[in-house]
C-alpha cells in the first residue's frame, strides 16, 4: 500500500513533495515502514541483543517506529521504557563486548561474583533485590544531595524549576545525571527527558493499579523513582509511592527532576 503513494510522489514536482508527503503521512496509509537497520551495524546488533528479551525487544520498536505514544502505554511497557533510559548503554556496551576474545567467561564470572553489576535481576532473590536496589538508591541520592546543595541548596524542588539540564555546568549535569543512574554521553538529556516523560505517565496510571500490586512490584517502583527503600513493609512501601505520586503532581517537568532529593528528606 506505502509503494503507490511514493509513486505518486515521484511523478510530482520536486516543490510539490513535501506537501503531498505530510498529507499522505496523515492519511489511513500512516508513515512507510521504518528502515531495518543495516546488518553489521551497531543498531543491529543492538536488536539482535534485545531479542532475547522479546517483550522489550517489541517495546524499543514501538518507540522507535512511533507506533504508540505515551498515553497509550500500559504500566508493564512503561516500566520497560523508564529503565531503557538508563539500561540501553549498558545493553549496547554488553552487546559490543561479548564478541571479543574471552568476554563470555568474563561475564559469567561477573554474574556469579558480581551480579549487582550485571543485567540479571530475574536471578536475584527478593532480599538481593531490596539490598542491590537501595545500594542503587543511596549512591544516586548521594550525588541529588551534591547537586542540590552546588545549586543553593533550595528548601524545595519548585525553586529549582529554572534550572533545566542544558543550563547546568558540567559538573552538575554529571551530578544529575547520577540521580537518574543516566551515564553522561552524547545523547543523554534526551535520554533524560525520555525517562522522565515516562515516569510521569507512569504516575498518572499508577493510582488506579497501586493497590494490587505486589511487594516485589512495589519495591521495584520505589527504586525507580529514587526513593528510600529500607526495611519498608508492603503497606508503608505503598504508601511512600502514593505519597510521592501526591507530592510530584504539581512539579513541573524541571523541579520534577530534583525531586527525589527533597522528598527522601522528608
Amino acid at each position: 500500500m506505502n509503494s503507490l503513494p511514493r509513486i505518486v510522489i515521484c511523478q510530482r514536482k520536486l516543490v510539490v513533495r513535501p506537501f503531498y508527503w505530510n498529507v499522505i503521512r496523515l492519511t489511513s496509509y500512516g508513515p512507510p515502514p521504518s528502515t531495518p537497520p543495516k546488518p553489521g551495524s551497531l543498531t543491529y546488533k543492538y536488536e539482535n541483543f534485545l531479542g532475547r528479551w522479546p517483550k522489550v525487544l517489541a517495546m524499543h520498536r514501538t518507540i522507535v517506529d512511533g507506533e504508540k505514544k505515551l498515553k497509550d502505554l500500559e504500566v508493564p511497557q512503561l516500566e520497560v521504557l523508564v529503565q531503557m533510559s538508563s539500561e540501553a548503554p549498558k545493553l549496547t556496551m554488553v552487546t559490543v563486548l561479548l564478541p571479543l576474545p574471552f568476554a563470555f567467561y568474563v561475564f559469567a564470572l561477573a554474574v556469579i561474583f558480581f551480579p549487582r553489576l550485571v543485567l540479571t535481576r530475574h536471578f536475584w532473590s527478593d532480599r538481593q533485590r531490596r539490598e542491590y536496589f537501595q545500594l542503587e538508591v543511596t549512591k544516586s541520592l548521594v550525588n541529588g544531595e551534591q547537586l542540590v546543595k552546588s545549586l543553593g541548596n533550595p528548601r524545595k524542588p519548585e525553586d529549582l524549576s529554572s534550572k533545566e539540564p542544558s543550563a547546568l555546568a558540567l559538573n552538575e549535569k554529571y551530578l544529575l545525571q547520577a540521580l537518574h543512574s543516566i551515564l553522561l554521553l552524547p545523547g543523554s538529556e534526551r535520554r533524560l527527558k525520555a525517562r522522565i516523560n515516562a515516569l510521569r505517565q507512569l504516575d498518572a496510571v499508577l493510582p488506579a493499579v497501586i493497590d494490587d500490586l505486589t511487594e516485589r512490584q512495589l519495591v521495584f517502583h520505589t527504586y525507580i523513582r529514587r526513593l528510600n527503600i529500607g526495611s519498608k513493609s508492603e503497606e508503608q512501601l505503598r504508601k511512600s509511592l502514593k505519597d510521592y505520586i501526591k507530592y510530584v503532581s504539581k512539579l513541573d517537568d524541571t523541579a520534577y527532576l530534583y525531586a527525589p532529593v527533597f522528598i527522601n528528606r522528608a
